[in-house]
């Protein structure tokens, strides 16, 4: 008998991340109010050509109550436990 994986819920997700050269606008606009809906508790939205991360934090009522931005001389860690947070300065070398 094969076992069956459970399907995949938004509850599950800790963490969305889009990485945008083009579509940026499209994702902060169109996409953070729906995993805000889904009650993904944190999305990035990587800004490949401005070099920073659009940083959404604690859902309610389909917004984000924490959005800020991370800069390339920051570093970022994830709300779920996390032992090593990102450089900025590195991902965008």
């Amino acid at each position: 008998m094969r076992r069956q994986e459970p399907p995949s819920i938004a509850a599950d997700v800790k963490l969305a991340i889009e990485v945008s050269d083009s579509s940026l606008t499209r994702d902060l606009g169109e996409k953070v109010p729906l995993y805000a809906e889904a009650g993904i508790p944190e999305f990035w939205g990587v800004d490949a050509l401005g070099q920073c991360i659009y940083v959404h934090r604690d859902p309610l009522q389909g917004k984000y109550a924490r959005p800020e931005i991370a800069r390339i001389t920051d570093r970022l860690l994830p709300q779920e436990p996390c032992q090593t947070p990102l450089d900025l300065g590195e991902l965008f070398s």
